[in-house]
């Protein structure tokens, strides 16, 4: 993917974003006890805001979502600057804090590289 958007920026262009550092998850491979924290917080922020949103069957929506979200996170910020510097970039800036994810907190890092 970052090749991809390496060939379509101009040389010295940025790209911005995110990664997170974690192991990968092809879908529904949380534990039990990850999946039924995530259905509690998800039911408590759908009940928050019920008012202004549809009724729905959240459950299945939310166990849909589980069983099938995936990710594909760096291993550490070393992985995240060999990724980028194989594929035509330079990390100019990182920096990482920790966020409130799907399932868990996990550590984030804020990228900027510019194409070399």
């Amino acid at each position: 993917m970052l090749n991809g958007i390496s060939n379509i920026l101009y040389e010295g262009g940025y790209y911005i974003t995110s990664l997170k550092e974690g192991i990968v998850n092809r879908g529904g491979e949380i534990s039990p006890e990850l999946k039924q924290s995530f259905l509690h917080k998800a039911k408590e922020r759908y009940q928050l805001y019920s008012s202004i949103l549809p009724n729905v069957d959240i459950d299945d929506i939310i166990t849909t979502y589980i069983n099938n979200m995936s990710s594909y996170p760096a291993e550490n910020l070393d992985s995240i600057i060999e990724l980028f510097n194989s594929s035509g970039f330079q990390v100019v800036f990182y920096e990482s804090g920790d966020v409130e994810g799907e399932y868990e907190a996990s550590k984030y890092y804020r990228i900027i590289a510019k194409k070399s």
